[in-house]
C-alpha cells in the first residue's frame, strides 16, 4: 500500500525546464559554444550538470566562471517568470492528508529554499524535503529516495515517486519504490521507460 508520494523539484513541481534550457543556451553562447541536444541530455536530474557540461565542452578549467554565470542568468529568469507546473497544486491538494508528501531533489539547499520562497504556495504541502547536499551519490543512485523514506517513517515499497528525468526514475526503481514518469509535451524528451507509468498530465497521477 502506498503511504507516501515523493516529488522531484525541477520540472515536476516548478516549471523550470524551459528556464534551464534558456539559461544554458545563453551561457554557452557567452563562452563561444552552441547549446546542443547532446549537451542538454546531460542536465536533467544531475547535481553536477554544469561540471559535466564544461568537461564535455573541453573547458573544465572554466567551471567556476561558467557556474557563476549559470546561477546569475537562471536566478534572473526564475525571478521573472517561474511558476508551478500546470496541475501540480491541484494534485497536491488532492493528496494532502491522504499521503505523506516529500520533495527529493538533486538541487543544493539554497536553490531548493529559493524555489520554495519564490513559489510559496507549494511550501505548506510537504512533510519533509531532501536536497543534493544530503547524499554522497546523486541520482541515478537511490540514496536520496532512501533518505527521504527514512525521514517520512515509511518503507521504500510504500512510496511512489513522481519524476521527469531518466536518472530520477532509475534512482526510484533502484530504491524499491514505484515510479511515475512525468513527460510533458513541451520539454526535451527523456527515456522514462523504466517507470511503472508515464503521464503527460499530472492529473493522471493516482497512488
Amino acid at each position: 500500500m502506498i503511504k507516501a508520494v515523493i516529488f522531484d523539484l525541477d520540472g515536476v513541481l516548478v516549471d523550470t525546464e524551459p528556464l534551464w534550457y534558456e539559461t544554458y543556451a545563453k551561457v554557452c553562447k557567452e563562452f563561444g559554444f552552441d547549446y546542443s541536444d547532446e549537451l542538454h541530455k546531460l542536465t536533467p536530474g544531475h547535481a553536477d550538470a554544469v561540471k559535466l557540461m564544461t568537461v564535455k565542452l573541453g573547458i573544465p578549467e572554466k567551471y567556476p566562471e561558467f557556474l557563476e554565470r549559470v546561477r546569475a542568468v537562471y536566478k534572473d529568469l526564475f525571478q521573472k517568470i517561474a511558476k508551478p507546473v500546470p496541475g501540480v497544486v491541484d494534485l497536491l491538494k488532492n493528496l494532502k492528508g491522504k499521503y505523506k508528501l516529500a520533495i527529493a531533489t538533486s538541487a543544493y539547499k539554497p536553490r531548493l529554499d529559493y524555489n520554495l520562497e519564490k513559489i510559496s504556495q507549494l511550501k505548506a504541502f510537504f512533510d519533509v524535503t531532501t536536497h543534493g547536499e544530503e547524499v554522497e551519490k546523486s541520482k541515478p543512485a537511490p540514496d536520496i529516495f532512501l533518505i527521504t523514506a527514512k525521514k517520512l517513517g515509511v518503507k521504500p515499497e510504500e512510496c511512489l515517486v513522481v519524476e521527469d528525468s531518466e536518472s530520477g526514475i532509475l534512482a526510484a526503481k533502484a530504491s524499491g519504490m514505484k515510479a511515475v514518469g512525468f513527460k510533458p509535451d513541451h520539454v526535451f524528451p527523456q527515456d522514462l521507460s523504466e517507470a511503472d507509468l508515464v503521464v503527460n498530465d499530472l492529473s493522471k497521477v493516482n497512488p
